[in-house]
């Protein structure tokens, strides 16, 4: 009997094991995801100010251009920002899993 009780409890150990890994990972796609659409968003934004940075050039003043193609390199230090942090976020989260078990 307590070979059957033995095997019962390590059965039990990996399925929580498993579930967990599962859990784990389902987390992860979820940051992924949620870290996803900021970084979508701002890089629209900023191809959106090259374009028009690009339209403008032609019939507008130089410092206009210039204020508009400066708008958009700012939001693409932003853009890096966002992924930098994106991806710190998601690393002390999988290490946070990694040690809780």
């Amino acid at each position: 009997i307590g070979n059957a009780v033995d095997s019962a409890a390590d059965l039990i150990l990996g399925s929580v094991k498993l579930v967990r890994n599962g859990i784990g990972a389902a987390t992860m796609i979820c940051l992924i995801l949620i870290g996803l659409f900021p970084v979508i968003k701002l890089l629209i934004v900023m191809l959106l100010h090259y374009g028009v940075s690009a339209l403008l050039e032609p019939i507008s003043d130089a410092r206009l251009t210039a204020a508009v193609s400066g708008t958009a390199q700012a939001m693409q230090m932003l853009l890096k920002l966002v992924v930098m942090a994106c991806m710190l976020f998601f690393l002390l989260v999988a290490l946070i899993c990694g040690v809780a078990g």
